[in-house]
């Protein structure tokens, strides 16, 4: 397993993050750590633009919401495995965290 680790949006390295995975990768991004977000126009931006930023590297980006797969860890499992990268959005770590374990 292999990480790529940015304390905000994809960084100044994304040479870097592309060169982990293969040309035209598959991601998973998941943005579940801004539903404490109370401003639904500020989340929906703030993914927006990561979903953005994401493809202009060459990705193929699908949004993952965790909410659809509580008590399905199995069908999780699997469907996370079909992609080459999985992109984690910042937010609260709490609330991601609460949201995994179900």
């Amino acid at each position: 397993m292999k990480y790529y680790l940015s304390s905000y949006k994809i960084g100044n390295q994304s040479d870097k993050l592309k060169a982990l995975v293969p040309k035209n990768a598959k991601v998973a991004y998941i943005s579940n750590a801004f539903d404490a977000e109370t401003i639904l126009e500020s989340r929906q931006r703030h993914e927006i633009e990561d979903i953005e930023e994401l493809s202009n590297l060459g990705f193929e980006v699908d949004h993952i919401n965790l909410r659809e797969y509580f008590g399905k860890q199995n069908e999780l499992k699997k469907k996370i495995k079909s992609y080459n990268l999985i992109w984690v959005s910042g937010g609260n770590v709490k609330k991601l965290r609460n949201i995994m374990c179900n």
